[in-house]
């Protein structure tokens, strides 16, 4: 390397040290001293970087292999602070100006003084120094002091080998691939959670099943019944209009049909004079009760072809057999419209529903089995107000146990309070039916 190659790595080097990236400019240094060895100024550099990261001990072997050749004020001051510990690093260091560089900054009126005071400094340093050593002839200088024998003793610090340069393009993909794997860490657990989240909500009541959980047999078109809530369930091979798509069910499932997985389950069935009415509310006093909720979603207020009666029928038997449904426990439900089809499905299936609640309608002169019970629930002000008493009275004349409930209001549909009253009252009365014991007389509201 010639000197003007040489002298440009010094000042690559220099200027890397006062921009505070010492580590590069020590693996500059390290390679000048390789291809020129032996220039004191480039080892006295070398000594202010590993002062500067913190290397004192092979800052120290530098400066005392160039006092043992000369006496040099430069590394004794560089050794003083060795030895005491570094005082902080000045923006301008010493070690670097011994070669002759060009000096771009301006000229201050104050260089001469703080040349004087640097002088001093370096004056007192170097009478301190010179206190601390021992001149005897025998074993020549060495320090007084019992860290610095120790120090001779040690195996010299070996020099750290200078810094590799850094591959852009490996770099840039070490932070893509650090970046995706955050990326996908969070992912995961983003995942872990929604299932975590979604078991836990699958245990509660009334959990809407999606129907891609639904596991319809490919036969029956019947889902693999869990507890929770089917909306829009197709009733297979039927129709409500053809433009329309088949009849439609919502099932309520309560959670006791998963526990009790031996057992047969008392049914509510649903109808209203418009599609998609819902549960009514009824979902609390299925669960506290156990009872599946059944609604038929299609259905309308007359008995034309296709609407109410077919949509029962096809209900019927697409759930026939399919259900863990109670052969006695079933009862009907419905307001105006819809309690004529309630009272309508009672009259057509006698041995399966044992009650039925009719809310705002009378009901209509239809055979009915005896055992079943009729509930009427209806508004002050409906205007079919005056036809319950007459009705009820006539049920009961055909044998039939008939509770009769007035509310405020008119055409309307009961609070799911009211409603339960009624239903808590046939439930209880089939039940002890089935068991045998004698009927409890009832008082008429």
């Amino acid at each position: 390397m010639d000197s003007a190659a040489a002298k440009l790595h010094y000042t690559e080097a220099k200027r890397l040290f006062r921009a505070g990236q010492h580590a590069e400019a020590l693996a500059l240094l390290q390679a000048l001293d390789a291809a020129t060895p032996g220039l004191k100024h480039v080892l006295l550099a070398q000594a202010e970087c590993l002062v500067a990261l913190g290397d004192f001990g092979a800052a120290r072997d530098i400066c005392e292999s160039i006092l043992a050749r000369e006496d040099d004020a430069r590394a004794r001051r560089i050794l003083l602070r060795c030895t005491h510990g570094p005082p902080p690093v000045p923006p301008r260091n010493s070690a670097f100006d011994d070669v002759e560089t060009p000096d771009l900054r301006p000229t201050r009126s104050y260089r001469a003084p703080l040349a004087a005071i640097a002088a001093v400094i370096a004056c007192a340093g170097a009478f301190a120094y010179l206190a601390e050593r021992d001149t005897t002839p025998d074993d020549g200088p060495r320090i007084r002091t019992a860290a610095r024998a120790d120090r001779a003793e040690a195996a010299p610090a070996p020099r750290k080998p200078p810094a590799e340069p850094l591959d852009p393009v490996a770099e840039h993909a070490k932070m893509l691939a650090g970046r995706k794997a955050k990326r996908d860490a969070a992912a995961l657990e983003a995942e872990s959670k929604r299932i975590a989240e979604k078991e836990v909500a699958s245990k509660r009541p009334g959990y809407e099943i999606p129907p891609e959980e639904w596991n319809l047999d490919p036969e029956t078109g019947v889902p693999a019944w869990r507890p929770g809530t089917y909306r829009q369930l197709p009733v297979k091979d039927s129709w409500f209009e053809r433009w329309q798509g088949p009849h439609t069910l919502d099932v309520y499932i309560p959670l006791a049909y998963g526990d009790r997985p031996e057992d047969l389950f008392p049914t509510l069935s649903i109808t209203m004079p418009h599609v998609n009415p819902g549960f009514l509310g009824l979902e609390p006093w299925a669960e506290r009760r156990g009872v599946i909720l059944i609604v038929l979603n299609t259905s309308n207020n007359d008995d034309h072809p296709g609407g109410n009666t077919e949509a029962q029928i096809t209900a019927m038997d697409f759930l026939s057999g399919h259900l863990r449904a109670h052969p006695s426990l079933n009862f009907a439900a419905g307001t105006s419209g819809g309690a004529r089809m309630a009272m309508r499905a009672a009259a057509t299936w006698p041995d399966v529903f044992a009650g039925v609640l009719m809310m705002a309608h009378p009901g209509d002169e239809l055979p009915l089995a005896p055992q079943l019970r009729v509930a009427f629930i209806y508004g002050r002000d409906d205007f079919n107000a005056p036809y319950f008493p007459k009705d009820a009275a006539r049920l009961r004349a055909n044998g039939h146990e008939v509770r009769v409930q007035v509310i405020p209001g008119g055409h309307i549909t009961a609070p799911p309070s009211e409603e339960a009253k009624m239903l808590d009252w046939m439930l209880d009365a089939a039940r002890r039916d089935l068991e045998g014991a004698a009927p409890v007389e009832q008082s008429e509201n």
